[in-house]
């Protein structure tokens, strides 16, 4: 690797703790398809009606997850999408 980098991928030490920078821009938009697909899939089953109070309370706890892997790739497109700082 070069000893320039515009980016600082994985956990920056600047950044919040939740904030994850991914390592290029398809692992970015693959994560954030993943997290659009697990808050689909929960809203689809809660719209049809759960069978069980187990099964419900699972695919509300998938739905969060979904939500904060949406919120945390779309945070880390940004922060990639970022042009260099001013050096």
């Amino acid at each position: 690797m070069s000893g320039s980098t515009r980016h600082e991928w994985g956990r920056p030490a600047e950044g919040p703790w939740w904030r994850f920078v991914p390592r290029n821009r398809a692992s970015g938009v693959l994560s954030l398809v993943a997290g659009v697909l697990l808050v689909g899939q929960s809203v689809l089953y809660l719209a049809l009606g759960g069978d069980s109070a187990g099964r419900t309370v699972l695919e509300v706890v998938v739905g969060v997850l979904g939500v904060l892997l949406v919120l945390r790739s779309v945070d880390g497109l940004r922060v990639l999408d970022r042009g260099p700082g001013p050096e």
